[in-house]
C-alpha cells in the first residue's frame, strides 16, 4: 500500500492526476499485483514494493541527498531479499540518477545537450549523488553477506543453481552468460512464455499496454520514451532470463499459473 501510495504521488508530479490515479488503479488491481499481495511469505511483493518506493524517491528531483541516500538503503533491502536482480536494477538505477542529475543541469541549451552529453552527465555533482546512492545501497546489503554465507556458502551467491534450472543443463555455459543469463539463454522459450503470462494470461493488460505504446508516438509525450526505452530493455532482460528456465514451482508442470 505504501509503495502504491509513492508511486502515486511521483506520478502525479510528472503527468496530471487524473492520469497518475488511472495508472496506479491499474497497477492496484493487476491480477499479478493482487496474487503477490496476498501472500506475505513469497518474495516478490517485498522486493517490488520496495523498488518501487526506492526508484520514486529517485526520481525525485526536490528532496536531496537525504532521498537518494534512503533510495539506495531501499535499494540494499530490495536487492537482500533477490540478489540475482542486482544485474538489471543496479544499471537502471545508476542510469536514472545520472538522467535526473542531467535534466537539473540542463538549461535549455540543446548543442550542449548534444555535444557535451558525457561532461553533462559524469560531472562531479553526478559522481557525489552516485557515491551517496551507492552508500545507502551497501547499507541495506550488509546483512545478505551474513545470510548467504551461512545459507549458501559464499557471501555473493545468489542461491541458483544453473544446473538445476537450465533447459538443457548438458550444454557447456560460458563464464560471462553465467553471470547475465544464470538458465541459458533460450530465446523461443523465452518468446512463448512471455506470450503466455503477458498476453494469454493478462489480455486486458496487453492491450492495455499496447495503447500505451502507441501515444507515446506523439511529439507531446517525447519526454516519456527514454524512462520508457529504460523499462523496455529490463523488461526484455528479466523476460530472456526467467523464460530460459525450467523450474516447476507448482503441483502439475503442465498447469500456467502466475506461481
Amino acid at each position: 500500500a505504501v509503495a502504491l501510495l509513492t508511486w502515486h504521488h511521483f506520478l502525479a508530479g510528472k503527468v496530471s492526476k487524473q492520469f497518475a490515479f488511472f495508472a496506479t488503479s491499474l497497477f492496484a488491481f493487476h491480477p499479478a499485483t493482487l496474487y503477490y499481495a496476498s501472500r506475505g511469505l513469497l518474495p516478490n511483493g517485498a522486493f517490488l514494493a520496495l523498488a518501487m518506493i526506492a526508484i520514486t524517491l529517485l526520481g525525485d528531483k526536490t528532496r536531496g541527498r537525504l532521498a537518494l541516500f534512503g533510495s539506495g538503503v531501499l535499494i540494499g533491502l530490495a536487492l537482500f531479499i533477490r540478489a540475482s536482480e542486482v544485474i538489471w536494477l543496479g544499471p537502471l538505477c545508476l542510469l536514472g540518477i545520472i538522467l535526473v542529475n542531467r535534466a537539473q543541469d540542463d538549461h535549455g541549451d540543446s548543442r550542449q545537450s548534444q555535444v557535451k552529453f558525457f561532461s553533462a552527465c559524469f560531472n562531479f555533482s553526478t559522481l557525489r549523488k552516485i557515491l551517496i546512492f551507492i552508500s545507502g545501497c551497501l547499507l541495506g546489503l550488509m546483512p545478505i553477506l551474513l545470510t548467504n554465507q551461512i545459507l549458501y556458502g559464499a557471501p555473493f551467491s545468489t542461491g541458483y543453481d544453473p544446473a538445476l534450472a537450465a533447459i538443457d543443463s548438458s550444454a557447456p555455459v560460458p563464464a560471462i552468460q553465467k553471470i547475465f543469463f544464470p538458465f541459458g539463454y533460450y530465446p523461443e522459450a523465452a518468446f512463448i512464455r512471455a506470450g503466455q503470462y503477458l498476453i494469454q494470461w493478462f489480455p486486458l493488460a496487453a492491450a492495455l499496454s499496447i495503447f500505451g505504446l502507441i501515444t507515446l508516438s506523439d511529439p507531446a509525450r517525447r519526454r516519456f520514451r527514454l524512462p520508457f526505452l529504460m523499462a523496455a530493455i529490463a523488461g526484455w532482460y528479466l523476460i530472456a532470463v526467467y523464460g530460459s528456465y525450467s523450474v516447476f514451482d507448482k503441483p502439475a508442470a503442465e498447469t500456467l499459473s502466475i506461481g
